[in-house]
């Protein structure tokens, strides 16, 4: 339990400081990471997480760590989709993570939407239908979770949870 508990928080906290190092450099237009900038991302991510009451929690990864990681990961996707570097079945693939992005996690997608929003704005609404298509792919679930008020879904360590409230 408590091994398996601290190997996952280990993988996705990996991937989440991997996914900023490798955006990050690609912003910056480097073509490679370096080591001082792999360190600078991980010490800025280990300041900056949000910890509950001191400690890190196996729950607290799966609502935080696991969602950070997810977006970070969609937005490089989506810059891929506005070069048109993904088409095919890696676009389809592209859509399907869109929904579950969308659908994780009501903070991180709505301050994505938000940026996305910006960014389509900034390129004057010119971006490649594959953008648009992943833009809406990740939409849908968002505003489909937040439809109703009354219905909650989303992970915890037992799986995959859905609630409604009375």
């Amino acid at each position: 339990g408590r091994v398996a508990g601290a190997f996952i928080l280990a993988l996705f906290a990996t991937g989440m400081v991997a996914e900023t190092a490798l955006l990050s450099a690609r912003i910056a237009g480097r073509p490679r990471v370096s080591a001082a900038h792999l360190a600078f991302v991980w010490a800025v991510s280990t300041a900056t997480i949000s910890w509950f009451n001191n400690c890190f929690l196996a729950s607290h990864t799966l609502n935080y760590i696991l969602p950070t990681w997810m977006m970070l990961w969609f937005v490089r996707l989506v810059i891929l989709t506005s070069e048109r570097r993904l088409v095919g079945w890696r676009l389809a693939l592209t859509a399907v993570f869109a929904i579950l992005c969308g659908w994780m996690h009501e903070g991180c997608s709505a301050m994505l939407l938000g940026g996305l929003g910006l960014w389509i704005i900034s390129r004057k609404f010119r971006v490649p239908a594959a953008t648009w298509l992943v833009v809406a792919t990740y939409l849908a679930p968002f505003m489909a979770r937040h439809a109703s008020a009354n219905f909650s879904c989303g992970i915890d360590r037992s799986g995959i949870m859905f609630q409604a409230w009375p």
